[in-house]
């Protein structure tokens, strides 16, 4: 039994198996060196650990003066893997895989679990569907290269994505904390993380900030009608949403519903911080957003536009289908907990829309792949949470007869073995349909190896102590998954400029 319950684990992991391989063949780019390239000076030079990170902070300090105000970010960015050495690059896409996982499994249980009492093992297998969604239906290109395999972005974004769900996950859990020991436990944590979310990137710390609201209307309602928990069973249940509300969730609320107004005023100071750091207004005058009323309206559209028509292909909805199933006996017998469901459906799609609002304000777009991974991150899951919904509320009208487990089983089984069969037909003309055949494909072909061992070639070059103006060849082999950007036949290219300064060197230029 026990290995039939964890098969579904083991399911996952093999499916991102080739995701992570593909990482042992990855090397930095771009912003990885500039970023870290003061800090890598001090360590090779034998500087201790504390004049490191006296470095670190340093570089935090002067991007929060003259470009960006997002603490959190900086710090993860300049610490980098690099600074003992490139070779160890492959830590990128497993820091940023593990967390996002973590985060959405444990946002996903105590939402569904503790919240609405759906079954455990039910609510973690969609979980890990949704995170297998997530992770090999990401849209092609940057997307894949920027929320994997780059590090500046995935642990600036998808790591402290993931990082964000834990933290809601930790917040939900204290609203129906009994033990004021756990209470004040889970408040520290939350606390701590709130004030690294608040110097985030926008999109996470926007995400952060509208539940950090929530939080403390929560603590605010738990306060001022604690006295009328009794009232459970009110007949307004059925017609009005305060009511029901009330009765069905605020009964059931604990003193950590107002322990959690601290973390959320914590979140609310490090956002503060981050947003009106001096270097924020000297980047704004650089980039042309669009007004906030019309940020707002855009973000609505693309949700439709882009997240719905473009990226929503065949396997995508085929995959949400197949969780219907499980949320169909996730729910069982739990149907009265799902009641109002143009309401929720209101609210998750706001919720999918301001993912993406700061980007359009500040820039006027999402072209970035790092912005488009969160917006697929949120809607993937903010999707699943809307079927699981409405799966919930249909569940009070249909009833399924004569049907046994056994059958059911069976069918279910039947559908994913068709799915998978027709995956494999597509996939053989498109092999980049999924991340994880894309990633086999770069793999096998020789690609991956190739580009590897162009870079531990470039590496000899630029840890040469006797070598002090360098000259590059030219990637032959540019994988689809890990390449990035590349330096330039111009000596005053920043890339060129910040690695040379990363290698202590005179200058890196490219071959021509």
């Amino acid at each position: 039994m026990k290995l039939k319950a964890h098969m579904k684990y083991l399911l996952f992991t093999v499916s991102i198996f080739p995701i992570l391989l593909l990482s042992f063949y990855n090397f930095p780019s771009a912003d990885d060196y500039s970023f870290a390239k003061a800090s890598y000076q001090i360590y090779v030079n034998g500087g201790s650990f504390a004049e490191v990170m006296g470095a670190v902070f340093n570089r935090v300090a002067t991007m929060y003066n003259t470009w960006q105000g997002n603490y959190t970010g900086v710090f993860l960015m300049s610490f980098t893997p690099m600074i003992v050495g490139g070779r160890g690059y492959f830590i990128v896409t497993i820091l940023g895989m593990a967390m996002l996982s973590c985060g959405i499994l444990y946002f996903m249980y105590q939402l569904c679990v503790k919240v609405f009492g759906l079954d455990k093992n039910r609510i973690l297998s969609v979980g890990l569907l949704t995170l297998f969604i997530i992770f090999q239906c990401m849209p092609e290109g940057m997307v894949r290269v920027e929320g994997l395999y780059w590090y500046n972005s995935t642990i600036y974004y998808t790591f402290l994505q993931g990082l964000a769900y834990l933290f809601m996950g930790i917040a939900i859990s204290n609203m129906f904390e009994k033990t004021v020991s756990k209470i004040v436990c889970n408040m520290i944590i939350a606390a701590v993380l709130a004030f690294l979310l608040g110097g985030a990137n926008y999109l996470t710390a926007i995400i952060c900030g509208i539940f950090s609201f929530i939080l403390v209307i929560v603590g605010i309602v738990f306060i001022c009608f604690s006295a009328k928990k009794g009232n459970a069973g009110s007949s307004k249940i059925e017609t009005d949403p305060w009511s029901y509300l009330k009765d069905k969730y605020m009964a059931r609320l604990t003193k950590g519903s107002v322990y959690n107004v601290l973390p959320a005023i914590v979140f609310f100071i490090g956002f503060v911080i981050s947003v009106v750091a001096p270097g924020n207004a000297l980047r704004e005058s650089d980039l042309g957003g669009f007004s906030p009323i019309k940020a707002v309206l855009i973000s609505y559209y693309y949700v439709f536009s882009v997240a719905m028509s473009e990226w929503t292909n065949w396997a995508v909805c085929g995959l949400f289908i197949i969780s219907i199933p499980l949320w169909w006996r996730a729910v069982k017998d739990k149907g009265s907990a799902f009641r109002f469901p143009l309401i929720i459906v209101i609210f998750l799609l706001s919720f999918n829309a301001a993912t993406i609002t700061p980007a359009l304000y500040a820039t006027g777009n999402i072209s970035a792949g790092r912005i488009q991974c969160i917006f697929w991150i949120q809607y993937v899951l903010l999707m699943e949470l809307a079927i699981g919904y409405f799966v919930g509320f249909a569940s009070k009208f249909i009833e399924i007869k004569n049907v046994d487990s056994k059958t059911s089983h069976r069918i279910f089984v039947s559908a994913i073995a068709m799915y998978v069969c027709f995956c494999i037909l597509c996939v053989i003309p498109d092999r980049n349909l999924f991340v994880g055949t894309e990633a086999l494909n770069e793999i096998a072909s020789g690609t991956a190896a190739g580009y590897s061992a162009e870079n531990k070639a470039r590496l000899e070059l630029l840890e040469n102590a006797d070598i002090s103006d360098v000259v590059i060849d030219q990637h032959k082999y540019q994988p689809e998954l890990l390449f990035h950007s590349d330096i330039t036949v111009s000596v005053d290219d920043w890339t060129n400029q910040a690695i040379a300064e990363y290698y202590g060197k005179n200058s890196v230029v490219l071959g021509e």
